[in-house]
């Protein structure tokens, strides 16, 4: 088993920043061989009038069991903060993934000089719904709601539906 990290921190007037990592490993035998990872990162920026910030944290766990049972497991996460007077955003991504089937979510919020909105998205990649097929079909969502502010437009556009269908 392995466990390191790194945190770095400097403040001066009117400054502040801070760095932190984390990484770590892992195996396990014991009715088979169990392996995992971890990867975890946090960076933070703050002065009077600006805030930065980011979360980023991956883990993925293998497993092969003596029963010749295998599973492979991923998570990806992201998260990414911008606050000033001028504007505000944030975005939030995540990632997971189980053997071959994988789910994927998508957030981002802001609002700018120009424009204010939301916008979201799932996209899920699986076979489990066909089960005559081998192969994976895609099935996403997403909408968005939009304010521009130069020309007082709005635009909404809820749960549109993708579905890819293999040939």
């Amino acid at each position: 088993m392995r466990f390191d990290h790194t945190i770095r921190c400097s403040v001066v007037p009117f400054d502040f920043n801070l760095d932190a990592v984390v990484n770590a490993d892992g195996d396990i035998n014991a009715y088979g061989k169990h392996s995992a990872q971890l990867y975890g990162k946090f960076l933070l920026k703050a002065q009077p009038l600006a805030f930065a910030s980011s979360h980023e944290c991956r883990a993925s766990v293998t497993q092969q069991l003596d029963t010749c049972f295998s599973l492979e497991t991923t998570f990806d996460n992201k998260m990414d903060n911008v606050l000033t007077p001028q504007e505000q955003k944030t975005s939030f991504r995540m990632k997971s993934k189980m053997n071959e089937h994988v789910f994927n979510q998508d957030m981002s919020v802001y609002n700018t000089p120009e424009r204010t909105g939301i916008e979201v998205s799932g996209t899920i990649l699986t076979n489990l719904i066909n089960i005559d097929s081998a192969d994976n079909q895609e099935f996403t969502v997403s909408g968005f709601l939009k304010y521009d502010k130069n020309t007082d437009s709005h635009i909404i556009q809820i749960l549109f539906l993708t579905i890819s269908l293999p040939s």
